[in-house]
C-alpha cells in the first residue's frame, strides 16, 4: 500500500487530539464546560417537568420546545412543494419507496396516478406565470380533494406533473380516484 504524505499542520492536530484523548495533556474542563454552555445552553440533569422537576428542568423543557418545533417545521417544508402545498419530488421518492416496500411485504395493491396538466406551457405563455401558478394551485386542490383515505397522498412530480399514491388501492379503485380527480379539475372550468 503506498504511503500518503500528511501535511505537518494535520499531523500536529492529530497528535494533539490523540494526546488529549489518552489523557497525556491536561484539559481545562471548566473552560470546555463553559464553551459548551455558550453553544448549547446549560446542561440540566434534573427530571423533566410534570415529574417534580425544578426550575432547571423547566428551562430544559422550554429550550427543547423552541429547538424542536423549528426542526419539525423545517422537515415539513423540505418535503412540501412551496407553490402547490403538495409533497415535492423528494417526498414522492421517499413515500413511493416506503409504500412500495409495505405493499410487497403485505402483498397489497398500490395505486399510482400520474397526472399531467394538458397544454400547461402554452397556458403559462399566454396568460402569464401568475395565472399559471394559480392554475397549478387549483389543480393541486382538486387532487387533494379526490383523496378518500388517510394514506392517499398527492405529490408534485415536477413542472406541470403531479402524482397520487394510493396505498391499498387496486386498479378499479385507482380508476375511480382518477375519475374523481378529472371531475374535480373539469369543475374548475379553467379557460384555455
Amino acid at each position: 500500500m503506498p504511503y500518503r504524505r500528511v501535511a505537518p499542520a494535520s499531523a500536529h492536530g492529530l497528535l494533539f487530539a490523540a494526546q488529549v484523548i489518552a489523557g497525556l495533556l491536561p484539559v481545562n474542563r471548566e473552560r470546555l464546560r463553559s464553551r459548551q454552555e455558550q453553544m448549547h445552553g446549560p446542561r440540566v440533569t434534573e427530571p423533566s417537568p410534570g415529574r417534580g422537576g425544578g426550575r432547571d428542568a423547566q428551562i430544559l423543557h422550554r429550550r427543547c420546545h423552541h429547538e424542536f418545533v423549528p426542526l419539525v417545521e423545517l422537515q415539513a417544508l423540505a418535503s412540501q412543494d412551496g407553490l402547490t402545498g403538495l409533497g415535492n419530488r423528494r417526498e414522492f421518492d421517499r413515500v413511493l419507496d416506503r409504500e412500495f416496500r409495505h405493499a410487497m411485504r403485505d402483498q397489497a395493491p398500490l395505486g399510482l396516478l400520474m397526472i399531467d396538466v394538458d397544454y400547461f406551457k402554452s397556458y403559462n405563455d399566454l396568460y402569464g406565470h401568475q395565472c399559471g401558478d394559480d392554475c397549478l394551485r387549483a389543480v393541486a386542490a382538486a387532487i387533494r380533494s379526490a383523496a378518500r383515505h388517510p394514506r392517499d397522498i398527492g405529490l408534485r412530480y415536477g413542472g406541470d406533473e403531479c402524482a397520487m399514491l394510493l396505498p391499498g388501492t387496486d386498479k378499479i379503485g385507482a380508476i375511480s380516484v382518477a375519475q374523481r380527480v378529472l371531475g374535480n379539475v373539469l369543475a374548475l372550468d379553467i379557460t384555455h
